[in-house]
């Protein structure tokens, strides 16, 4: 039971770290408007833009995974307590 609880906090610690990379990444890109700097290339423009939109889609999973997670991590530790 000891290695599903950490294999369960490294998967909520990693999805964490990658949702703070992801929204980290957003704000750069947007501060400093690297779409502009690079306007000569249409395909790395194209490469941001498919980015910054699938960007919102791995955060929203990502969030629902660690949140699962440590729901489950607090749930079975009260259950193991028995106060539940």
């Amino acid at each position: 039971m000891l290695l599903v609880y950490f294999t369960l906090s490294l998967v909520a610690f990693l999805c964490f770290v990658n949702v703070v990379g992801y929204l980290t990444t957003i704000y750069l890109l947007g501060k400093y408007n690297v779409e502009e700097k690079f306007c000569l290339l249409e395909k790395f423009k194209r490469i941001i833009k498919y980015y910054q939109r699938s960007t919102l889609l791995f955060i929203f999973i990502e969030g629902i995974l660690c949140t699962f997670c440590l729901l489950f991590i607090i749930f079975s530790s009260l259950v193991m307590l028995g106060l539940i």
